[in-house]
């Protein structure tokens, strides 16, 4: 039921945008900018609300990683489309406020500022998706986690750490490596 519910929301959305974007073909003679726009955030809602009800706190666990250390892993089949990590709760610190051996938790921002999780003695699994050139889950806009392939029961989630807006000049080197780094794990 709620399913179908959502559904209509979708369609009426979709036709709602179709006809704002013949007005503004009409009103602003082909306005490129807010074409792009509007498509944007029709895009941008539907992705984060379309498939909501599959994903919750029971949909991924932590487990050892082929990849690295400790990895998070779907609990059920995930489809793509589907948002992941519904409110996710981050907290911005200064750079020399977090211990040293809980940087690498964190994203950095710039040289003296990082975003890492709102408390440390109780990070939710998100903090420990592993890298992947080839993600299975992206960050469509801040905080807005989707699948973007089908996800298998006990597949591991994974991320393009360069894809985090971190400056070039702070990645590790690890970011840049990891695929060889699985390679000589296999």
């Amino acid at each position: 039921m709620h399913s179908e519910l959502l559904t209509q929301q979708i369609a009426s959305f979709q036709a709602l945008a179709r006809s704002a974007i013949v007005l503004c073909d009409i009103k602003n003679n082909g306005d490129q900018k807010m074409h792009a726009l509007i498509y944007l955030i029709f895009f941008t809602i539907t992705v984060c609300h379309c498939a909501a009800e599959e994903w919750s706190e029971f949909s991924a666990v932590l487990k050892p990683s082929p990849i690295h250390g400790i990895g998070v892993f779907a609990a059920h089949d995930i489809p793509k489309g589907t948002r992941v990590f519904a409110d996710l709760n981050y907290r911005w610190y200064e750079l020399n406020s977090v211990p040293v051996e809980l940087r690498k938790y964190c994203q950095f921002l710039t040289e003296d500022k990082v975003r890492g999780p709102e408390r440390f003695d109780r990070m939710e699994v998100d903090w420990f998706l592993n890298h992947s050139n080839d993600p299975n889950i992206v960050e469509i806009k801040e905080e807005c986690w989707i699948a973007v392939k089908d996800i298998k029961a006990g597949e591991e989630l994974l991320i393009d750490y360069t894809q985090l807006n971190e400056p070039e000049y702070l990645k590790e080197l690890f970011y840049k490596n990891s695929e060889e780094a699985v390679k000589n794990t296999l």
